[in-house]
């Protein structure tokens, strides 16, 4: 990428193209304070070096499985205007406080997948069919 394309400012389509994210999450992580205003001519927002370097940490926190509460309370402690190496320092500082991401147990899935259809039967010998057998077409048990 020239060196013209790095302080060339980015409309939110280009932005969110630029980073890999969709257009309506650049829009929520802004919203949600994740970050800084656009600088706005007219009814455009224009977005700097810093706000890809702020995205760019937010979708990597998301896929390390920081919630977006986490993130934007480490967010909220940097400065809104920090440079991409100043956003990795303030990471780096707090990552001893910052809590773990979740693990799994290995050979799990998650979600659990759920467990396989049966036609549980009460004690009187009728299933929820109202057959003993589940079929709709037989009599009924006993």
């Amino acid at each position: 990428m020239p060196g013209g394309e790095l302080t060339r400012e980015l409309t939110v389509d280009e932005l969110a193209a630029r980073v890999g994210v969709t257009v309506r999450n650049v829009r929520a992580y802004s919203a949600r304070g994740l970050l800084p205003p656009p600088r706005m001519v007219g009814r455009t927002g224009y977005y700097g070096r810093e706000h890809v370097a702020r995205l760019m940490l937010v979708r990597e926190m998301l896929a390390e499985g920081y919630s977006l509460a986490m993130i934007e309370r480490t967010l909220a402690s940097a400065p809104a205007n920090a440079s991409t190496t100043t956003l990795a320092l303030h990471r780096a500082l707090l990552a001893p406080w910052l809590p773990r991401s979740p693990r799994r147990s290995p050979g799990r899935s998650w979600p659990p997948e759920p467990a396989s259809p049966r036609t549980p039967r009460s004690s009187t010998g009728w299933s929820r069919s109202g057959w003993c057998d589940g079929s709709t077409t037989r009599a009924p048990c006993g």
